[in-house]
């Protein structure tokens, strides 16, 4: 015959943590928590992503809501977008100065500008746009050219 052995249940109740150990466990969570907020956070703060930033708002405002209302009203538009933008898909429009940039968007953006003013030369930095098909407001990319402190 045989004999089993029944084993008793060694369930050990555990103990709650110890203040220390709270304290402990705190401080990593924290430490983990900053180095993660950091390393996302850092690249936006540098100043050169906040000038590019601030770059793009004004000089997308300024295509969008000036520069093409401005050539899509002319004489030789006459409602066709594709006649008139088409030829300057390669080479682009004409250039437009950081200073004109920051003429125009000194109402609606005066702490971009402001950034910019402080940072780049104005007469030295400019923008080319370039029109994209199918040739409307939105329809377009942005060639940067930048002499800032950065």
């Amino acid at each position: 015959m045989r004999q089993t052995k029944r084993k008793k249940n060694s369930r050990k109740k555990k103990q709650p943590l110890s203040t220390a150990q709270i304290i402990i466990f705190t401080v990593i969570i924290i430490t983990i928590i900053t180095v993660i907020v950091s390393i996302v956070i850092i690249p936006f703060l540098k100043p050169e992503n906040i000038i590019k930033n601030d770059t793009e708002t004004l000089a997308s405002n300024y295509y969008e809501n000036y520069f093409y209302e401005k050539l899509t009203s002319s004489k030789d538009f006459s409602g066709n977008a594709e006649k008139v933008l088409k030829k300057y898909k390669e080479r682009g429009l004409a250039i437009v100065r950081f200073r004109q940039l920051t003429s125009y968007g000194s109402g609606k953006y005066p702490d971009k500008v402001k950034t910019i003013k402080d940072s780049c030369d104005e007469n030295r930095s400019y923008v080319i746009f370039y029109p994209e098909p199918p040739y409307e407001k939105t329809s377009y990319h942005i060639d940067y050219s930048y002499a800032c402190n950065f």
